[in-house]
């Protein structure tokens, strides 16, 4: 595993996703830090997804410099640090269309410029999903895309990790094992344990990808549902917490439910509370 030189000898940390804070309950971005921050993290992993929440990367790439220096100071201003950003650009990594790499490769060319005045350590990309491609078509692009992208982070004190996400290249362990070790060193695997839990797949057959973790986004949940209300699929993630131990993990941990599931956040809290008790270091 390659960590950003934020994370060195450093335990494990608890962040939220701005994600866990839907759009309908807290529309303003500057609400949802405040409220994390008031349950009690310091850390947030910040959503740039486009026509979601709670940045879009087209914007971005095309704001003026005053406008994105404003919103950092937002953001920086909230007392809580930036330690990811979860990222869907227009085209995403294993898009084939004739215009995608121009525009993937434009706006994160602004991410990581983002991520820098945030002193964000790592951006998690999420592929592109198989209902607008095929399988094998997705993971040769994910393949070609993934340097491309890389290249971009030479020089720049922001990592690149993949998501395992389900419907999209990275949903079969074996075959995202076969993809992080040809791309290695240039990007990990943001490791998410419901997208393999939902497939009733638990950690023993997705433990190889451990190896290659820079980030993890974890939430409650069951076979056939993303997400699903505390304790389901708790002994997995106490599982899981005790695997990144052994390996010295060193990075972040995020809890991330998302469209709404959890508005009155006692899953959040729920959460927080077991991983807190079972991660080194409280937050």
């Amino acid at each position: 595993m390659v960590y950003h030189p934020f994370y060195e000898n450093m335990p494990i940390k608890l962040a939220c996703s701005t994600l866990c804070l839907s759009n309908d309950a807290y529309p303003n971005l500057y609400d949802k830090l405040a409220k994390i921050k008031e349950i009690g993290f310091d850390h947030v992993d910040l959503a740039t997804f486009e026509d979601w929440q709670d940045i879009n990367p087209s914007w971005l790439a095309s704001a003026s410099a005053e406008d994105i220096d404003k919103t950092v100071d937002s953001i920086l201003s909230s007392g809580l640090h930036v330690c990811a950003m979860n990222s869907g650009t227009n085209k995403r990594i294993g898009n084939t269309d004739a215009d995608s790499e121009e525009i993937l490769l434009k706006e994160h060319e602004a991410l990581i410029s983002f991520a820098e005045k945030l002193s964000c350590p790592i951006i998690t990309v999420q592929p592109s999903s198989l209902k607008q491609h095929s399988f094998d078509e997705a993971v040769t692009a994910t393949r070609r895309q993934t340097p491309l992208l890389a290249k971009l982070h030479e020089g720049k004190p922001v990592g690149l990790t993949l998501e395992g996400h389900k419907n999209t290249a990275m949903e079969n362990p074996s075959v995202a094992l076969d993809i992080l070790k040809s791309i290695e060193p240039q990007a990990g695997i943001t490791y998410d344990n419901s997208h393999y839990t939902m497939q009733d797949l638990h950690l023993r057959d997705t433990i190889d990808l451990l190896d290659f973790a820079t980030h993890v986004h974890v939430r409650t949940s069951s076979v056939d549902n993303m997400q699903a209300p505390y304790p389901n699929g708790c002994d997995d993630i106490e599982e899981l917490i005790d695997e990144l131990t052994r390996r010295d993990y060193q990075g972040a941990i995020s809890i991330e439910y998302f469209g709404g599931f959890d508005d009155d956040l006692a899953n959040l809290k729920k959460l927080k509370a077991f991983l807190e008790e079972r991660c080194d270091g409280n937050r």
